[in-house]
């Protein structure tokens, strides 16, 4: 996702990661994305990919911790021959078949480095809340930095951190 916004003119270098799965501009959730895969041997079988990109309009969301705020596109592009639901989608599609190959290739290293030199985590003081099937201890401290399988690593916890729901406190 990250990928393509910075192909939108207006958009580059905008889109931040917050971990794990979703995209943020100005500290606003413009998109979030999902995935599963099934896996047999080392050999992915299939991948469902779900993306939610806030394109012409935000949506309102009851406040709550996790998402505070939400924006869209078209605050930074107003243009729609420049941003539109068809250039984005393009744009998508063509990242994802990249990403995809270099998965395939197990050539994973440039993506890894774009979701952390574009973390909006990294350096600030989170909170992670469990899961809500698991009987974890909710986490805080400052995120150090995020492991190569994405993992966090926090000032405050001996181990690293792989599941939750992180909430920026700075």
């Amino acid at each position: 996702v990250i990928e393509a916004l910075d192909e939108i003119n207006g958009l580059e270098n905008l889109p931040k990661t917050k971990w794990i799965n979703d995209v943020l501009i100005d500290e606003a959730k413009v998109a979030g994305c999902i995935a599963q895969s099934q896996m047999q041997a080392k050999h992915i079988q299939n991948i469902i990919l779900g993306i939610g990109l806030n394109i012409e309009h935000s949506p309102e969301l009851p406040n709550s911790l996790i998402v505070r705020n939400t924006t869209n596109l078209r605050k930074y592009q107003k243009d729609t021959e420049v941003c539109n639901l068809q250039i984005v989608l393009r744009l998508l599609l063509e990242k994802i078949k990249k990403n995809y190959l270099q998965i395939l290739q197990e050539n994973i290293k440039d993506m890894l480095d774009l979701y952390k030199l574009r973390s909006a985590v990294t350096g600030k003081k989170v909170v992670i809340y469990p899961d809500l099937n698991d009987n974890d201890r909710i986490k805080a401290g400052t995120v150090i930095r995020i492991g190569d399988n994405l993992e966090l690593y926090l000032d405050s916890e001996s181990e690293p951190i792989s599941t939750g729901r992180l909430v920026i406190l700075d």
